[in-house]
């Protein structure tokens, strides 16, 4: 809420008194229409009647009765005062008009008066602020609206001579508060039309860890001072300035802020809302359909309430197990292990060895020595005397012929066989 920096007691009492019409924190901010705006159509009539008021004029001094007017807007009843001494008031219909035509310290004051007085106050707690003992609810109006005219009317005053009054001894009570009202505890108030901001700002969007110190938040408002709610409210965080110190959640000054994640945090989050308020006062003005009737003040104040929301998260960080990489499977013979190379059986690797050929098939047959026989002719018979040989002998020198050359013919075969099987024999003794 925003913080007044007034000096007198009297101004700490408007600041209370605007403090009781105030919503509660949290609330969503006041509607327009809870306060008289320009152009709203109203509708005015008589209320509380208080006693008569000597005034004094140009053309003399006359008691004015006064009273509390009711203005009702937009369903809301205004109990006020009118500014104007010299005007009669009619009821009926009429609208919200502004209030301009008044310097700004005379209507500040005048709206210390409304704020500080009866009805807005009690007869009892007027009474005792402005030391009058006794005071009725007629005095309160009649020194009340005497202390309003006293700001407002140019050329009328207040007569301040009690004997001059009708009543002298109510006079003196009335007086005795209408100095107060304008005396020096009436300040004045401050008119404005006060809005509420408020924003919360967290740099990045990640999920934290214990341990972490988030921030900074940066808190900035239209306001000196903004209350901050924390959800959840227990011990796994602890929400600091920039100086480490811890912050009042219910006075948080714009700035920046941090929130200390302890170390033992379990996993959880952290929802802050900043609510900032700004009070208003407004000044209007009822004024009837005529135009020419009197002029009744209407003041109300209004709280504009804004919001606003970050939310932290935290988690443990789990430490990733190490991945053990597999042990390398020993791959079996069939799997992993190029087969060996198989020795080729003598079949099918090794080159058969020259098989050192039979006399049949490598040494070609050594010409058969013809048997005596075959080869060797048979002995040149001696012809029988008479025989059939003896005519003229070619028979026996072709068969001599025919045997030595077969004889020579045999032993060279022979020869040349044994050499080509004593050849191949010493070859394949060197292959093995």
């Amino acid at each position: 809420m925003k913080t007044w920096h007034i000096g007198k007691l009297a101004a700490a009492a408007v600041a209370a008194s605007l403090a009781l019409f105030a919503p509660m924190a949290g609330a969503s901010s006041a509607s327009a229409e809870t306060i008289p705006q320009i152009g709203d159509p109203a509708v005015a009539s008589h209320g509380e009647r208080g006693l008569t008021v000597r005034l004094d004029r140009p053309n003399g001094s006359a008691n004015l009765r006064t009273q509390v007017f009711e203005i009702k807007v937009n369903g809301k009843t205004y109990r006020s005062y009118c500014i104007e001494g010299d005007k009669v008031f009619r009821e009926g219909q009429g609208s919200v008009a502004e209030w301009n035509d008044l310097e700004e310290t005379k209507k500040n004051q005048v709206g210390w008066i409304l704020e500080n007085s009866y009805p807005k106050i009690g007869v009892e707690e007027l009474s005792a602020a402005a030391g009058v003992e006794g005071l009725t609810k007629g005095e309160a109006i009649a020194a009340t609206q005497a202390a309003i005219w006293h700001f407002t009317e140019k050329s009328t005053s207040i007569n301040t001579d009690a004997s001059q009054w009708s009543n002298p001894t109510a006079a003196a009570k009335i007086l005795k508060a209408y100095e107060y009202l304008v005396g020096d505890a009436n300040v004045g108030v401050n008119f404005s039309d006060n809005k509420a901001s408020v924003e919360l700002k967290l740099e990045g969007d990640k999920i934290y860890k214990p341990g972490d110190k988030v921030g900074p938040i940066t808190v900035t408002s239209s306001q000196d001072l903004v209350k901050l709610a924390a959800v959840p409210d227990n011990s796994d965080y602890e929400i600091v300035d920039k100086d480490g110190n811890p912050v009042d959640l219910n006075a948080v000054k714009p700035g920046e802020l941090f929130v200390k994640i302890k170390d033992t945090a379990s996993d959880g989050n952290l929802s802050l809302t900043a609510t900032s308020s700004a009070n208003s006062l407004t000044g209007r003005l009822f004024v009837h359909a005529a135009g020419k009737y009197q002029r009744v003040v209407l003041i109300d104040s209004e709280t504009d309430v804004k919001q606003a929301e970050v939310t932290i998260q935290w988690k443990k960080q789990e430490t990733p197990p190490v991945e053990t990489p597999p042990a390398e499977e020993t791959p079996t013979e069939s799997e992993s292990t190029p087969p060996a190379e198989e020795t080729p059986t003598e079949s099918e690797s090794t080159p058969p060895a020259e098989e050192t050929p039979t006399e049949s098939e490598s040494t070609p047959p050594a010409e058969e020595t013809p048997t005596e026989s075959e080869s060797t002719p048979p002995a040149a018979e001696t012809p029988a005397p008479g025989g059939k040989g003896g005519g003229n002998g070619s028979d026996s020198l072709a068969t001599t012929g025919a045997e030595s050359s077969g004889t020579l013919v045999a032993a060279a075969a022979a020869l040349i066989a044994a050499g080509a099987a004593t050849v191949f024999a010493v070859r394949r003794k060197q292959s093995h």
